[in-house]
């Protein structure tokens, strides 16, 4: 109950089926989840993963394959692929997502009760290799999709990030990469409101001195400040 926000980041084995349960009941108490890509085999992307199967119902799940893309990347790293704001055109606010594998969206989530907004998607340019065959699809694809859905506590809320890497020490400062995820977590935890705020503007407070001041500065302090005090110290002394 005092859990803010659950994270599930770049998860090495599979989830057991009692472990998603968990997270489905504590989705119906309107919990909030964030999920980052898994890293391993293809057993994620599995239609039976209960994982996967969880995040099919709040929106979209893992593909088994990898998105490269060699006009729209980061250092010339097809695997590093660049992610925009859906909708948006070449301007638009770039993020890198390391060895991301596509999501496979799922229409009748509103079934559910689950209102899924996709907001991160690739560049036309992108394709995606299944892992199994090596069989290529086209572009654009869904990396970053956030879903709603009330419940009799609160409203549950839920992001699910194609990439398990793009938050790793090495990539968090690519692009945009460190304010999409800072931003994300904030609406998950209901507090959106904080990154209106802007920072404040720095002022130079250095203090600027002249030959003349600097030089007097420099006598008081290592001549006549102590010259005064060690005449203080032979008057009490005396």
């Amino acid at each position: 109950d005092d859990c803010a926000v659950l994270a599930v980041v770049a998860p090495r084995i599979p989830f057991r089926e009692g472990e998603a349960k968990e997270i489905r009941r504590y989705l119906d108490r309107g919990g909030r989840l964030l999920v980052f890509a898994p890293v391993g085999g293809p057993e994620f992307s599995a239609a039976d993963d209960p994982l996967n199967a969880l995040l099919f119902e709040l929106g979209g799940s893992y593909r088994d394959d990898v998105i490269e893309d060699r006009q729209h990347n980061d250092d010339s790293l097809a695997l590093a692929i660049q992610g925009k704001i859906r909708g948006g055109g070449e301007s638009a606010a770039r993020m890198v997502f390391p060895l991301a594998r596509s999501i496979r969206d799922n229409p009748r989530s509103a079934e559910d009760g689950w209102s899924c907004e996709r907001m991160v998607e690739t560049y036309p340019s992108a394709m995606a290799a299944d892992m199994p065959d090596g069989r290529m699809r086209e572009g654009p694809f869904t990396l970053l999709y956030r879903s709603a859905r009330e419940t009799d506590n609160r409203e549950a809320r839920a992001a699910v990030f194609s990439s398990g890497r793009m938050v790793s020490d090495a990539d968090i400062g690519r692009g945009q990469n460190e304010d999409l995820a800072v931003a994300m977590t904030q609406w998950l935890a209901g507090r959106e409101e904080s990154r209106d705020i802007e920072p404040r503007e720095w002022v130079d407070r250095r203090l600027k001195l002249t030959g003349p001041q600097l030089r007097a500065v420099l006598w008081l302090s290592l001549v006549a400040w102590p010259l005064a005090w060690m005449m203080a110290g032979v008057t009490v002394w005396w």
